[in-house]
C-alpha cells in the first residue's frame, strides 16, 4: 500500500506538472494546454448546473429472477455470515490458546466441528447464488448499483452482500483453477515458480491490471500467495489495476478512461522492473 500510494501521488503530480490531459496527451511538450483546460472546466461547470452527478446515476431494473434472488436472499446471507464471523473469531481465540487445535470437517451438525462445517458450506453456497444473481460477473459494481446505494441503507446492505459474494466466488474459483491446473498438467509449484520472478512476470502482471474489475486481480494475488509470482510482479499488478470505477468513467468520458488506464500501466511497469532489478521481495 505504501509503494502504491507513493507511486500514485508522485506520478499524479508529474502528470499535473506536465499539463497532460486527454485532449493534450503530451501536455506542455507541444503547446500550452491552459485554454483546453479552461474550456473543459467550463463545460463541466455547465453540465453540473443542469444536473447533479448524484441525480444522474442510473438505477437497477426491478425485474427478473436474479433481482428477486438478490433482494430477497441477502437477509439469509447476512444471518449466516454473522454466525460465521462469530465462529471465525472464536477459532482464532481457540487456536491461540491451543496450538494443537485443528478444525476438522464433520457433517454432523449437532457437533461443534460439524456445525461450523455446515455454516461454511451454506455460506459458500449462498455466496455463489448471490454472485450468479448479479448481472455483472466480472466487475462487482455498476453505475446503477452505486446510485441505489446512495439512496437506501437497505440497498447498501444488499450490494455489500453481493460484492462480498463476488469476492468469495472469485477467490474460490482462483484456488480451484490453480489446483485443477496443477493436477491435470502434472506440474508442481516449484516448476511454475521458475517463471514468476522475471521480466515477463512483471509485464504480464501489469497487463492483467488493465482488465477492469477485481476478479482477475484476485487470481494474480492468489498466484503470489502460492509463491508463483514475485513481489515486483505483485506490486506492478497492484499499481496497474483500474478497478470498477473505470466502468462509469468509460460511459461518461471514454477518452479520459483510456488515458487513465495508460497512466496506471506505465508507472506499474517502471516500478515493477525497478523492484526486480533491486531484488526487492517480501
Amino acid at each position: 500500500h505504501v509503494i502504491s500510494f507513493v507511486t500514485g501521488v508522485t506520478w499524479g503530480y508529474l502528470i499535473d506538472g506536465m499539463s497532460i490531459t486527454p485532449q493534450s496527451p503530451l501536455g506542455g511538450l507541444l503547446h500550452s494546454s491552459e485554454p483546453a483546460k479552461d474550456q473543459e472546466i467550463s463545460k463541466l461547470g455547465d453540465s453540473e448546473d443542469k444536473q447533479t452527478v448524484f441525480d444522474d446515476l442510473g438505477r437497477e431494473e426491478e425485474s427478473g429472477p436474479g433481482y428477486f434472488l438478490l433482494h430477497q436472499g441477502y437477509t439469509l446471507w447476512w444471518i449466516v455470515t454473522s454466525i460465521g464471523l462469530v465462529f471465525a473469531v472464536l477459532l482464532l481465540f481457540w487456536s491461540s490458546q491451543d496450538p494443537d487445535f485443528e478444525l476438522s470437517i464433520k457433517y454432523n451438525p449437532f457437533t461443534l466441528h460439524g456445525f461450523i462445517t455446515w455454516i461454511g458450506l451454506i455460506g459458500t453456497t449462498l455466496s455463489i447464488i448471490l454472485y450468479l444473481s448479479q448481472k455483472t460477473w466480472i466487475r462487482d459494481d455498476t453505475e446503477a448499483s452505486i446510485g441505489d446505494k446512495l439512496y437506501s441503507m437497505r440497498e447498501t446492505l444488499i450490494h455489500s452482500a453481493s460484492e462480498t459474494a463476488f469476492v468469495t466466488f472469485w477467490v474460490m474459483s482462483a484456488y480451484l483453477i490453480f489446483e485443477f491446473t496443477m493436477l491435470f498438467s502434472g506440474t508442481n509449484e516449484a516448476d511454475l515458480a521458475k517463471y514468476g520472478d522475471g521480466i515477463i512476470a512483471v509485464v504480464v502482471a501489469s497487463f492483467i491490471g488493465l482488465i477492469p474489475g477485481c476478479g482477475p486481480q484476485i487470481i494474480a494475488i492468489t498466484a503470489y500467495t502460492k509463491d508463483l509470482i514475485s513481489f515486483p510482479a505483485l506490486a506492478a499488478n497492484a499499481i496497474s489495476q483500474d478497478g470498477d470505477a473505470l466502468f462509469p468513467l468509460l460511459v461518461r468520458h471514454r477518452l479520459a478512461s483510456l488515458w487513465a488506464t495508460l497512466h496506471t500501466t506505465i508507472p506499474a511497469l517502471i516500478l515493477g522492473l525497478a523492484l526486480m532489478i533491486l531484488d526487492v521481495s517480501f
